[in-house]
């Protein structure tokens, strides 16, 4: 729900891993350029669109420029008697008063709007939130800050109402609007945003942000998550924490038994997987990826979050064409996405999707 950021958590009750308390950042550095080059020309943007992968941050990145506009220390020192420098970065002092509200969620001035819970919507209420607080005066300076995580999350009304906010922003207010599937949001919504592009991290930084935040996991786990997280430090922690690179080596695995077998096979796993919902949603992000790599055009590279088994696999795969692979991956996701909206059985929704496959694989040329 939408809320002015007093009535968050405090900080000893965040979870350590929240955007809001990262301060090591790497990697994007374009997204603090291009910020900045119009912060300083007196062109800052009311409205920005965060796209790109899960996990890259982006979150992250709403939670800096939050620190930077609400800092009590605005700008860079100048020489004596002379004007303030223009800033040359997004980085704020850790014990600035200011940046400490922003990570503690006490800051007056940071408003956020979210699911209430994992796999809900940003509803109406929410949205109408945003804009009354908006209609308040600032209650400490001179900005005020919007973060929507994810505004892929906004249902259909909510949605609406904050295009209307994003139309008639009130002076000096700066709404970040975090999305991983920008094509899922209101054409009239992406227009008017200036859009910030963030791809995936190298696998180098994604092992110095690990090795920050699990600095006491085993070395050869911590390799494992960097080579199937696909640049996204979000899903290697996930598969750091929750033993997910045993999960999409089983997927590998579960694929490539023979029909009968795998099927026995396959409702094993599924009954096994079911029963945790990251494993589960581990899985169906592995069979995606699979899927799509099959049904690639020979010499493409393979989709992230990949063992270099499955990717081969994905390849001997392709000698039966782009088009069945593309048809399965189609019939995949939309029985995936309609688990979490029906009530689909899980399991069998698993298991439907890996005896396709298998069968499929069993009719690829030698």
């Amino acid at each position: 729900m939408a809320r002015r950021a007093a009535k968050a958590a405090v900080l000893e009750e965040t979870p350590a891993d929240h955007p809001r308390l990262q301060t090591l950042w790497l990697g994007h550095g374009d997204a603090d350029a291009r910020f900045l080059e119009a912060y300083n020309a007196n062109r800052l943007h009311h409205a920005w669109l965060l796209h790109g992968p899960k996990g890259v941050g982006k979150a992250t990145f709403a939670y800096r420029v939050a620190r930077f506009l609400l800092a009590d220390v605005k700008s860079e020192a100048g020489g004596l008697f002379g004007a303030a420098a223009a800033p040359t970065t997004l980085d704020r002092p850790s014990d600035d008063s200011g940046c400490r509200r922003v990570a503690a969620g006490s800051h007056a001035d940071l408003f956020t709007a979210e699911p209430e819970k994992l796999g809900r919507q940003i509803v109406a209420e929410a949205a109408r939130g945003l804009i009354h607080s908006f209609q308040l005066t600032p209650g400490e300076g001179e900005w005020r800050v919007a973060i929507i995580d994810a505004a892929d999350d906004l249902n259909r009304t909510a949605a609406n109402i904050l295009l209307k906010l994003i139309e008639e922003p009130p002076s000096r207010t700066v709404l970040l609007l975090v999305s991983h599937s920008p094509g899922r949001l209101l054409p009239t919504i992406r227009s008017r945003c200036a859009r910030l592009a963030f791809e995936p991290l190298g696998d180098g930084d994604v092992a110095r942000i690990l090795a920050s935040r699990r600095p006491e996991a085993a070395t050869d786990a911590m390799a494992a998550a960097v080579r199937l997280a696909g640049g996204s430090a979000g899903r290697a922690l996930a598969l750091l924490d929750c033993g997910g690179a045993g999960i999409v080596d089983a997927v590998g695995q579960a694929l490539m038994c023979e029909r009968g077998e795998g099927t026995l096979l396959a409702e094993a796993f599924a009954a096994s997987v079911a029963k945790e919902p990251f494993h589960y949603a581990i899985v169906g992000e592995t069979l995606l990826a699979w899927l799509a790599t099959a049904a690639r055009p020979p010499g493409a590279a393979p989709a992230p979050g990949l063992t270099p088994e499955m990717a081969d696999l994905a390849r001997r795969a392709n000698r039966l064409g782009a088009r069945p692979w593309f048809e399965l991956y189609e019939h995949a996701a939309a029985r995936l996405e309609r688990v979490g909206a029906v009530n689909l059985d899980p399991v069998q929704t698993l298991v439907d999707i890996l005896a396709r496959a298998q069968a499929l694989l069993q009719r690829v040329p030698a």
